[in-house]
């Protein structure tokens, strides 16, 4: 197997109706990552509009390859190495998830630079009601989830993503949702 080239940038691309195409960069820290947009729309307002008939993510290796991933997904971060993008889908399937949908509590994956799947991760917390509900970047050489229940837990839960292990690790660290 050939060593792939490390993960520059994950952009959303939403596809309207009306064949309008819209890019916004969810992560990208490297300074190889395309600079390019469709358009200047606030992505605040491309969200809204409510007009998408699909939206996917497209992983920008250093090199420049381009791959699409499947599915839906509300948010990712690029693992820490680089070789890969950790992604969250919603809590709920929507008609935007046709192509690829991982319900709670384990609604959460590792991608790697082609954008074959590494694996699902698994949320440390499973009983009923508890999701993972974004990515998040606690340190500079560390990513994560939060996890949440709605009905009996009001805060985030950070859970710190082993890389070498592939695993969710519980930190204890709560945080306010808002």
């Amino acid at each position: 197997m050939t060593a792939l080239d490390p993960v520059a940038a994950v952009y959303y691309i939403a596809k309207y109706q009306n064949g309008e195409v819209e890019e916004a960069l969810v992560d990208g820290s490297s300074p190889y990552a395309p600079k390019h947009r469709s358009s200047d729309t606030p992505w605040d307002a491309v969200v809204k509009r409510g007009l998408a008939t699909a939206i996917t993510l497209r992983i920008v290796t250093i090199g420049g390859a381009e791959y699409q991933l499947r599915g839906a997904a509300i948010d990712a971060k690029i693992l820490v190495d680089k070789s890969g993008v950790l992604v969250v889908y919603s809590k709920e399937p929507s008609h935007l998830d046709k192509d690829f949908y991982l319900p709670p509590p384990h609604n959460a994956a590792i991608f790697n630079a082609d954008a074959s799947l590494r694996l699902t991760l698994a949320n440390p917390n499973e009983g009923k009601g508890w999701y993972i509900h974004s990515a998040h970047q606690e340190k500079a050489n560390e990513i994560g989830v939060n996890v949440t229940n709605d009905e009996e837990w009001p805060d985030l839960l950070y859970c710190r993503l082993d890389e070498v292990g592939c695993k969710l690790i519980d930190t204890g660290i709560s945080r306010d949702r808002r």
